[in-house]
């Protein structure tokens, strides 16, 4: 029975010893893509912070009244300073735009009008904290 435990011990020690460190991924030039012709934009919201070039970001803001109305919009500056917008009331886009985090991968579209028509937010640990 010691032997027994002792030799799983080791095959623990063993398995532990192959752990390895969290996936990273690097800072890029270029985190927001703004494509003004696909009426979309995406990026990741820390990168965008941390971005070497100082122009690139992504914000997003949602409203309520106590009559029930939401709203979300979001926008977004590429490294050129390009801008782009969007914007909804439908209860779904509201509803994705609201779990946006420091580390939330945004993607959307938008019609003629700047009205969301889809967007996607993505969390991941292996994307860069967002630095002061």
């Amino acid at each position: 029975m010691k032997k027994m435990l002792m030799g799983l011990f080791a095959l623990g020690v063993g398995v532990a010893g192959v752990a390895h460190a969290g996936q990273k991924w690097p800072i890029i030039e270029n985190n927001v893509v703004i494509n003004q012709t696909a009426r979309s934009a995406y990026g990741w919201v820390s990168s965008a912070r941390n971005s070497p070039n100082g122009n690139e970001r992504i914000s997003c803001v949602v409203s309520g009244s106590t009559g029930g109305y939401r709203s979300a919009s979001c926008t977004f500056q590429d490294a050129k300073g390009t801008y782009a917008a969007c914007s909804s009331s439908n209860p779904d886009i509201v509803n994705a735009i609201q779990f946006m985090q420091s580390d939330s991968y945004l993607w959307a579209y938008w019609d003629a009008s700047g009205a969301c028509q889809s967007v996607s937010m993505y969390s991941d640990s292996a994307n860069m904290p967002k630095a002061p």
